[in-house]
């Protein structure tokens, strides 16, 4: 029998999950949202998504994960290990380049309409570029290259390997 994740440590999963998503929609999708609405959206995710990453963050720390009682190699354990360390930085460096690159434009973010963040950072057209290119095309790149490696070994070891890994998370 597989040892399953908590329920918090669960419900973190697929709401980080879910947010991604979102955020991912409201952009691809911003012309048929409306590119203003599209972005407040997506600004005002990516900031819940942060905080949620880091409340998770702090629960993995209070409630370690169950041990792995899966017969895989040692290789194969620190990989995945490190695969979600990763994903955890690069889910935090995301929103968190994104609300910087924000700020250094000058513009206050909208939280869902309900109140606003003002700017606090300054900085140059230069640093806007770089966060932007950051944001955009390294982050998330490597971010969903690391998203399909999850997903992908998370399939193989349900429908090839048949060990029920998948279980932990369910």
């Amino acid at each position: 029998m597989v040892l399953k994740y908590s329920l918090p440590a669960r419900f973190f999963h697929w709401a980080t999950s879910l947010l991604i998503v979102a955020a991912w929609i409201c952009v691809e999708f911003r012309g048929a949202i409306g590119p203003s609405l599209g972005m407040t959206l997506h600004k005002s995710i990516g900031v819940t998504l942060f905080v949620l990453v880091v409340a998770r963050l702090i629960y993995r720390f209070v409630d370690a994960p169950p041990p792995l009682n899966i017969d895989m190699p040692d290789w194969q354990k620190k990989g995945a290990h490190l695969i979600h360390w990763l994903l955890y930085g690069l889910i935090l460096a995301q929103p968190l380049s994104g609300f910087v690159m924000t700020q250094v434009a000058g513009y206050p973010l909208s939280f869902f309409g309900l109140f606003e963040i003002p700017v606090f950072i300054s900085g140059s057209a230069e640093l806007g570029q770089t966060l932007s290119f950051l944001h955009q095309e390294v982050i998330w790149n490597v971010l969903l290259g690391l998203i399909i490696l999850h997903v992908g070994f998370a399939l193989r070891h349900q429908l090839i390997k048949k060990d029920k890994l998948i279980n932990r998370m369910w």
